[in-house]
């Protein structure tokens, strides 16, 4: 009875194992594609000095939305 609890236990063991595969390899997944979007110190640097010279919206680079409705009020009505 020891003996089939044991065959048992490893049986469960080995299917735990199995089952926690393919939580960790999306895990591996999504950590590698986090670290290739990461942006570089240098390449923030480069991102905010054309910030600085107007060529970027400061909020864009923050994160913050972009809100269209002072574009709308500039519109040129001719007719």
């Amino acid at each position: 009875m020891l003996q089939t609890e044991i065959e048992f236990l490893q049986k469960k063991e080995i299917e735990l194992e199995n089952e926690s595969l393919c939580p960790r390899s999306k895990i591996v997944e999504m950590e590698r594609f986090q670290q290739a979007n990461m942006v570089t110190g240098q390449e923030l640097n480069a991102i905010h000095a054309l910030a600085s010279r107007n060529f970027f919206s400061p909020a864009i680079i923050e994160g913050g939305g972009t809100t269209y409705s002072q574009l709308d009020k500039k519109i040129l009505h001719l007719g």
